[in-house]
């Protein structure tokens, strides 16, 4: 869904999760990133192993190089591309809408990723939202 932006104001409201540290996750963020047919443990784990297995042994953080290793992480996994890549989005920007995924997780940083995955994770797990 492509949000329409007609202001200055509009654009900071959407584009929000670029500029700050933390993400809010709230209830609808949190049901967001876990796919249907999935329960959060399913999800807090795959966003774990997502963390471990792809975010911290890439060492060039670019667009190439992180949809590679995350397609190929979603397959490893048994994911469905739309599955992980949702809850991918949600973990690291909090909506469901956003830019194109890697070319946002590129822009996030890989730290700034790997905080908001693991912080996403800790959420799912104890379904606190934020």
């Amino acid at each position: 869904m492509q949000e329409r932006i007609d202001t200055l104001e509009g654009f900071f409201e959407y584009a929000s999760f670029f500029f700050v540290g933390d993400v809010p996750y709230d209830e609808a963020a949190l049901r967001a990133m876990v796919p249907k047919g999935r329960t959060p443990a399913e999800t807090t784990k795959v966003l774990r192993a997502l963390l471990e297995e792809v975010v911290d042994p890439i060492l060039e953080w670019e667009q190439g190089t992180v949809e590679t290793a995350i397609r190929g992480f979603g397959e490893k996994a048994g994911w469905a591309p739309n599955e992980l890549f949702m809850a991918a989005r949600v973990a690291t920007t909090g909506r469901a809408a956003s830019p194109p995924l890697f070319e946002t997780l590129a822009v996030l940083g890989k730290e700034t990723c790997r905080r908001r995955l693991r912080r996403a994770a800790e959420l799912l797990k104890t379904g606190a939202a934020t």
